[in-house]
């Protein structure tokens, strides 16, 4: 059986981060850490492995899952940062379609997409991060496997439950029991 990867995309302030860290920590999904040449924006900031455009440069093409650049950052992940069974990225668009072109074959990808109202987004991160997502996403609700329309977080969380129930093997639900 091949890994799955979710792949989860949204805006700024969407709650990409918080759906990555409750399947991580509800069914023990390994959430894969991005690679960026981006700074940190808090001390300790999960979802990321901060590294040198030197480092970055090193990274070959075909060693990558997905690759993207925004606000002058590169990010991608490599195929040794996926695991065995079922991984969390949170990734954007252009990696999303980067990776389901260049790796359906090797991986089984179920895809996100998670939406929330400006003004949230805006009171989550601020206006700056919000303003840069403008014109960023495009792709149709359809071409996700799975689209939650954000609320709080007992709604997001509902939602990612049965997400899970619906799209994730039962082979790797009944695996979670066992252990």
């Amino acid at each position: 059986m091949k890994p799955t990867i979710i792949a989860i995309v949204g805006e700024s302030g969407s709650g990409k981060t918080t759906a990555a860290e409750y399947l991580n920590e509800k069914y023990g999904f390994k959430l894969i850490q991005s690679r960026t040449t981006r700074n940190p924006r808090y001390e300790r900031e999960n979802g990321h492995t901060f590294v040198s455009n030197e480092e970055f440069d090193t990274y070959r093409v075909d060693d990558m899952i997905a690759f993207t650049e925004f606000g002058n950052n590169r990010y991608c992940c490599l195929h040794e940062d996926v695991s065995e069974d079922v991984n969390i990225y949170v990734i954007d668009e252009f990696g999303l379609s980067y990776l389901k072109e260049t790796c359906s074959d090797r991986y089984n990808v179920k895809s996100i997409r998670i939406i929330r109202n400006r003004e949230d987004r805006i009171a989550s991160v601020g206006l700056e991060r919000v303003e840069r997502d403008n014109g960023m996403f495009e792709m149709p609700y359809s071409s996700f496997d799975f689209f939650i329309e954000g609320g709080d977080k007992k709604v997001l969380f509902h939602y990612l439950d049965n997400f899970v129930k619906s799209k994730i093997s039962l082979y790797y639900i009944d695996l979670l029991k066992f252990f």
